[in-house]
């Protein structure tokens, strides 16, 4: 909610916030009933500026990069097959996405 500068600090500046190369918080499929055992379907819609993002799923380690949301600039929508432990999104540009995902 605040930040306080070093009286050191200058003429110097500063970045706060998110890095354009960051990585959402995960998403635990584990938490929604019966998401273990359907497909998931996701939609990424862009809210504002020109973020470049992939969807990425873990399966309950290492995280994957989805086959069809990879490197997007664009409204996405896809799917990913049982069973997906989370899902998140890396940007490698900034910007804002609302990140929806739905079991069947």
């Amino acid at each position: 909610t605040s930040v306080t500068v070093s009286a050191t600090t200058g003429a110097d500046t500063f970045d706060i916030g998110w890095a354009a190369d960051s990585a959402s918080a995960p998403i635990d499929m584990r938490d929604r009933p019966g998401s273990m055992n359907h497909t998931i379907g996701f939609s990424c819609d862009i809210v504002s500026g020109t973020p470049t993002f992939t969807v990425q799923q873990s399966y309950g380690g290492a995280w994957y990069n989805n086959a069809t949301a990879t490197a997007q600039s664009a409204n996405t929508q896809g799917s990913m097959a049982p069973p997906v432990m989370a899902m998140r999104l890396i940007f490698t540009a900034a910007g804002s996405v609302q990140f929806h995902a739905l079991h069947s």
